[in-house]
């Protein structure tokens, strides 16, 4: 028998009947179950505590009914009366059972009601999302990470001329992407362009060129020392 189940024993002798286990106050979706006579698909039964002229109506089944939470939890004992219609007359049988209900304190576990529950489900929803939200940032901070370390090594390999700590071959597609190749091309761009550049030929010899952007006359004197003059 389920924990939250009480029996009514009946018979077609006796119409009065104690139901077992009694119930605890507070405890809420407990069940009446009806054996010893034979039921209809569907039947009515009033529930009210002891002495209360005031009754719920429920409406039971092949697995019981329902007793009203609302009566639990007064503690007080609740008396069932179950009507049987016959037919089309007007006769019906009744039935009388008696619940006793244990007082106790109020539980601090108390089952929420409905708008507390909602409140509940959202606390939890929240916690959740905060959770996944997380999560993703956690995700999202190893993926920036990875990206930043790409840049870092880019940057070395910009710096120093070189990708992953290997010198880079002139004929690597990456040659040029780094500031020790440009760094070459603005020298030699400065000896070609600027005032004076020198080449050695086949025969070994040095030659001095003046370029178009030289607005001074060099020369060499018989010590070897070069001059600049306006003349």
């Amino acid at each position: 028998m389920a924990l939250n189940v009480t029996v009514a024993e009946l018979t077609t002798d006796d119409i009065r009947a104690v139901a077992n286990p009694p119930l605890a106050q507070w405890d809420r979706g407990q069940i009446l179950q009806i054996t010893g006579v034979e039921l209809p698909t569907a039947y009515k039964v009033e529930f009210c505590n002891k002495g209360d002229a005031v009754t719920v109506p429920m409406i039971g089944n092949a697995d019981g009914v329902e007793i009203p939470n609302a009566l639990v939890e007064t503690g007080k004992p609740i008396l069932a009366y179950v009507v049987l219609y016959e037919g089309d007359s007007d006769r019906e049988t009744e039935y009388w059972i008696t619940i006793n209900v244990s007082v106790r304190p109020k539980p601090n576990d108390d089952v929420p009601d409905p708008g507390q529950q909602s409140e509940v489900d959202q606390l939890i929803g929240a916690l959740n999302n905060a959770v996944e939200n997380a999560a993703d940032s956690a995700e999202e901070s190893e993926r920036q990470a990875g990206i930043s370390g790409e840049y870092a090594t880019d940057s070395e390999a910009w710096a120093v001329g070189q990708r992953d700590g290997t010198d880079v071959d002139a004929t690597d597609e990456t040659y040029h992407n780094n500031s020790k190749f440009w760094s070459q091309m603005a020298q030699q761009a400065a000896g070609r362009d600027g005032w004076v550049s020198f080449y050695i030929d086949d025969d070994g010899h040095l030659h001095y060129v003046k370029t178009e952007n030289a607005a001074l006359r060099f020369y060499i004197d018989a010590v070897g020392h070069l001059h600049a003059t306006n003349a």
